[in-house]
């Protein structure tokens, strides 16, 4: 079984849900310096403001209700070399997104 490398987190790309709803794909240094400067908030924060701000369902979001979860999409290395597939790894992540 294969684990994740440390020395290749900074080919990680992140995909951000812009507030006018659309996809931005971050590398891994872009995600780190826009969470430093506070333009991405950690994920409890921005569901809970989201709830609050938009939420008009009829009934009441339970306290222990889940709000989110973590998602990581991955592929077989042999598969993200292929060079006809370097074109279509954004729209595949959006798509995921």
């Amino acid at each position: 079984m294969k684990t994740t490398n440390p020395n290749r987190t900074h080919l990680n790309q992140h995909a951000v849900l812009g507030k006018e709803g659309k996809v931005y794909l971050l590398t891994q240094a872009q995600f780190a310096d826009h969470q430093g400067k506070g333009k991405i908030p950690d994920m409890f924060t921005s569901v809970k403001l989201r709830i609050a701000e938009d939420y008009q369902g009829k009934t009441v979001i339970r306290k222990d209700a889940v709000r989110y979860v973590n998602l990581m999409l991955s592929n077989s290395p042999e598969q993200m070399r292929k060079p006809e597939l370097q074109d279509k790894l954004q729209a595949w992540m959006k798509a995921n997104y």
